[in-house]
This record gives C-alpha cells, sequence and structure tokens, in this order.
C-alpha cells in the first residue's frame, strides 16, 4: 500500500515524536516502556505496513525490540530487529555501525534461543562491518569479538573463547590505557571462562582486576561492581571458600536492591547463586527458601511465563529431592521442561538440563527405564546443539553410566565412565575438577565392582 506524500511526512512525524518518548529500556524505564509498548508495537506495523522507512523508525524497532527481549517476547524482537535492519541498509548502506549493532542485537537474541549458528553468522557479519567501517583496532570491533567469544564459552568451546577474549583485550587495552569499562567487561566475561575451565587462580586475578576497574570508575552501588562480586563469589566457592563468596553474594544482592530494586532478575540471579552455596553444603531448607524467593522476584519483574522462572524451578527441584519430597521434586523438574520448551523451543540446551534433572530424580527412585529415556533425549539435544564433545554431553554419559552401574550392567556402566571421561580430559582437561571428580567416581565403580 502506497501514500501520498502528505500523509508519509504525517505518519514519519508520528514515528519521529513516538521515538523520542519511548525511552532506552534499561529495568529503570520497564515501567514507563510497558506503558508505552502497545502504542509503540502500533506504530512498528504501520511502519511496516506503510513503508515509512526513516532513522527515527529504525532505532524505534530496535528499542522495542530490546524490551520485549527483555521481556522473553522472541518473536516479536526478532522480527523488529530484522525490520529494522533492514532500514538500516536502505538508509544508510550494507556498510554502517549501526547496521552492525543491529545485527548484533539480532544475534544476541538468537545466542539467547539457543540459535547458536544463526547467533554466529550474524554476529561475524557485524564483525565485518565493523572492521570494514571502523577498523581492526575500534573499541566497538573489540566488542563484537568479545561477542563472538562469549558464544563460544556458551558452547563449551573454551579453547576458542579464550582465543578471541585475549584478542579483544589486546584491542581494548591499547586503545584506552589499560583504564576503561569494556575492558572490564571484557576481563569479567574471561575471568568467569576461566572459572569454567577450572583455572581458579587465574579466574580470581582477572576478575579481581575488573573488580578494580570498575570501583575506581564507578560508584559504590553500581550494579557493574555487583557483576564482578558475583563472579568472584563463584570462584571462591568453587574453592571451598564458602564464608567469603557469602560474603560476596550478600554485598552484590545490597546494590543490586538499592540500585535495582529487590524485583530485578539480577537480583534473583544473585538469590540463585546463594541458593546453590547453600545446596551444595547441605542446607537444603535454606536453599529453597531462596529459590522460592528468586521465583518470585522473577515472576514480579518478567511475568509469570518467562524462562527464567524456569530456572529457579530447576533449584526448587533440587532441593525438594535433597529432603526427600520427590512428588514435589517432581512437580517442579517437571514444570521447569515446560516452561523451557514452551519459551526456548524444545531443542534447546536448557530442555536437556531440565530433562536431566528428572532423570536424576527418577534414578534416585529407582525408576530406571524411565530415567534412561530422559537421558537418550537429553543426550540427542545436547549432541545436536552443543556438539558431541561438550562438557554436558560428558555429564549425561556419567549419569546414564550409574543408571547402569544400579542396575548391574557393569559393562555398559564402564564404557559409559569412559565416554565421560574421555570427552573431559579432551575438553576441559586432566586438572579440572569435574575430570578429577570424573575419575574419582571412576575409581569408586571399579572397586565396587571388583569388591562385589
Amino acid at each position: 500500500m502506497n501514500m501520498d506524500a502528505t500523509w508519509l511526512k504525517r505518519a514519519e512525524r508520528v514515528v519521529c515524536r513516538v521515538n523520542k518518548v519511548f525511552p532506552n529500556p534499561e529495568f529503570d524505564n520497564w515501567a514507563l516502556c510497558e506503558e508505552l509498548v502497545l502504542s509503540a508495537l502500533a506504530i512498528c506495523q504501520q511502519v511496516d505496513q506503510f513503508a515509512v522507512e526513516t532513522i527515527d523508525s529504525a532505532v524505534l524497532m530496535n528499542k522495542t525490540a530490546h524490551y520485549l527481549r527483555e521481556k522473553a517476547n522472541y518473536s516479536e524482537s526478532e522480527q523488529l530487529l530484522e525490520k529494522s535492519a533492514d532500514i538500516w541498509r536502505s538508509q544508510l548502506g550494507g556498510s554502517s555501525p549501526e547496521l552492525s549493532n543491529c545485527l548484533n542485537n539480532l544475534a544476541g537474541l538468537y545466542q539467547e534461543v539457543g540459535e547458536y549458528s544463526k547467533a554466529l553468522g550474524l554476529y561475524e557479519d557485524s564483525l565485518k562491518i565493523s572492521k570494514e567501517v571502523l577498523g581492526s583496532y575500534h573499541l566497538d570491533t573489540a566488542k563484537c569479538i568479545n561477542n563472538i567469544a562469549e558464544l563460544y564459552r556458551t558452547q563449551g568451546m573454551y579453547l576458542k573463547a579464550e582465543e578471541l577474549y585475549r584478542e579483544s583485550l589486546e584491542i581494548i587495552e591499547t586503545i584506552t590505557g589499560g583504564h576503561d569499562l569494556y575492558l572490564a567487561f571484557s576481563l569479567n566475561n574471561l575471568g568467569i571462562l576461566l572459572y569454567q575451565k577450572g583455572d581458579f587462580s587465574s579466574a580470581k586475578k582477572i576478575i579481581k582486576r575488573a573488580l578494580s576497574i570498575r570501583r575506581k570508575l564507578l560508584s559504590k552501588d553500581n550494579v557493574l561492581i555487583a557483576k564482578s562480586l558475583d563472579a568472584l563469589g563463584a570462584v571462591y566457592e568453587s574453592k571451598g571458600f564458602y564464608t567469603r563468596a557469602r560474603i560476596l553474594y550478600s554485598h552484590s544482592l545490597i546494590i543490586y536492591k538499592k540500585s535495582l530494586g529487590g524485583k530485578h532478575p539480577s537480583f534473583a540471579n544473585t538469590l540463585n547463586s546463594l541458593a546453590a552455596l547453600e545446596y551444595s553444603q547441605g542446607h537444603y531448607n535454606e536453599a529453597q527458601s531462596l529459590y522460592e524467593a528468586s521465583y518470585v522476584c522473577y515472576k514480579s519483574s518478567m511475568g509469570e511465563d518467562n524462562f527464567h522462572i524456569a530456572v529457579s524451578l530447576t533449584g526448587l527441584g533440587l532441593a525438594y529431592a535433597a529432603q526427600g519430597k520427590y512428588s514435589d521434586a517432581e512437580r517442579s523438574h517437571l514444570q521447569s521442561v515446560d516452561v523451557f520448551e514452551r519459551k526456548l523451543g524444545a531443542e534447546h540446551p536448557y530442555v536437556a538440563t531440565a530433562l536431566n534433572n528428572v532423570a536424576e530424580l527418577y534414578r534416585v527412585q529407582g525408576r530406571y527405564e524411565e530415567a534412561l529415556s530422559l537421558h537418550e533425549r537429553s543426550l540427542a539435544i545436547r549432541e545436536k546443539a552443543l556438539g558431541v564433545e561438550h562438557p554436558h554431553v560428558a555429564v549425561t554419559f556419567n549419569n546414564m553410566a550409574m543408571i547402569y552401574e544400579d542396575q548391574e550392567n557393569y559393562p555398559e556402566a564402564d564404557r559409559f565412565y569412559r565416554r565421560s571421561l574421555a570427552i573431559k580430559e579432551k575438553v576441559l582437561g586432566i586438572d579440572h575438577p569435574s575430570t578429577r571428580s570424573g575419575h574419582q567416581n571412576y575409581e569408586y565403580f571399579l572397586a565396587r565392582v571388583h569388591d562385589g
């Protein structure tokens, strides 16, 4: 449908006014975004219908898409980002920083919903544009490289991720001289990677450096400081320094509550970290209370039908099971599976993890055939989404081995223990805590078989 010039000008003015009113979708602006989002969506539909392709149109679509993504409305967010990218191409050509940023945002959406191949392609397109327009030694280029590293880290491709993190850091340090907030962001990401690799000493050193930079450049109650405290708390927890970890998580919660309020998703994330700490120490009732609090927090901030709620449900399932509340545990785990499937798709890695948790609950109850069936489904998802040599695949093999051991099917148990260890040794290294734990489990298995 075409409009005459007069109507087109009027439409452009309306888009401009709505774009000025619709805020950037930080959490503090969510209430206003919620008031305006239906109007913004209506305008975006008119933009598409009547081809009102202006800079304001592209910016409004990008902001609206960002808010919808925060609320886990991925389908509409995807459509808006794709249309925004088309407008940037028509207005500024195929190589502009604005298009690069839009493609980067779309890649982040695909990464969040587990469509990693799509995400990688868009991240690479964004990086290519950034290099062409801004050059290899530019902060935006470094950010693109860092985002690809994050994607690789999410998929368990730790060597590739570390290489790109360090490339990004080299660019940022060269440009900024070593004192920049984005440098702190990249250092924090690298520290999390090293923590996941089991290099706790290096992780602690790098995260502390990120924290030091943030404390020098930011107020003491800035949420980025809380992010570093969370990461450092995870390192201390893994090293067995539970009191230090609890202090850091608690400090982080104070910052989030003061800066963002007690209903922000970041507050809920740290509640989950603290709950997991209590769970690891056998404080199951305390863990249950914290997971319940995080559930309420996610529900208040993001709505009842949001995939983050499933993370809390998973934790609740584990806490219930540890207390012998198997019916409550099964209900929570199955709810978690349902939410992940509906919000992220049936082949997302989070679905595989949720299925794994149900399977482990069934194993403890002696429901071996049901457990094996769920593990096989989880394995298929993980191998397809993450690759056949991902650490999560190793976890599935280990859990299947335990079922076969419980059934006294020792040849199959031995085979799956070995398959699990082979992946851990290759991907994580022989000194990683998970690898050492795997060897310990296998040695115990061999001893039990021998004694039997």
